[in-house]
């Protein structure tokens, strides 16, 4: 994941077989180019994986009434199916791999005012730091998860100082940047470790 990837454009050719590994190279080949065409598998994966949950929940919201809640859910989900097909048609990975991780940035951000589903918002930080670590690696995953503490240092500050509203306490947010910061030193540890000895 560590590796530095050219910026031109890769030999791409269409590819033969099901149709869950037709959705996962989004139908591309990267004949010698094992790594990248991992990349591209993570994206999709993790695409799928986060979208289907923000459909999920954005109906809840809507069904509650909570419509702008639910409403910025399904934007979410709309853009992260946006990027799979902005994969699919220009074959740009490291574009797609950003706007993997800006799209839950985002969320994350929201979740820390709205609170997410009964207050649960929380939770879904934890992810980050693996996806920016599968998505990235190395210190580009360090650059996208500081992002995101920004992010969540700006909504502590702003709430402290009455300009925005969030069901969370100083001390629940403080206690989230420690123990995502925590869990991303471990993740690149072993990500310099697996570089290093190709233990993964």
């Amino acid at each position: 994941m560590t590796e530095q990837f050219e910026s031109s454009m890769p030999e791409l050719e269409p590819t033969r077989g099901s149709v869950w590994l037709d959705f996962l190279t989004s139908g591309l080949s990267h004949k010698g180019q094992e790594t990248l065409s991992l990349r591209v598998k993570f994206v999709n994966a993790f695409s799928m994986v986060g979208l289907l949950p923000l459909l999920v929940f954005g109906y809840i919201h809507l069904q509650k009434g909570h419509l702008f809640v639910g409403m910025f859910e399904i934007g979410c989900a709309e853009l992260l199916l946006g990027n799979l097909l902005f994969l699919r048609h220009s074959a740009r990975v490291e574009a797609a791999a950003s706007v993997s991780l800006l799209v839950p940035s985002i969320l994350l951000t929201g979740l820390l005012l709205s609170g997410g589903f009964e207050g649960t918002g929380l939770l879904w930080f934890y992810c980050f730091p693996v996806l920016a670590f599968f998505l990235k690696g190395g210190m580009r995953a360090v650059v996208w998860i500081g992002v995101l503490l920004a992010c969540a240092v700006g909504v502590q500050v702003a709430s402290t100082s009455g300009l925005v509203h969030s069901p969370y306490s100083s001390v629940e947010i403080q206690q989230l940047i420690v123990s995502v910061v925590t869990m991303s030193f471990m993740l690149f540890f072993f990500d310099s470790i697996k570089g290093r000895y190709e233990v993964w």
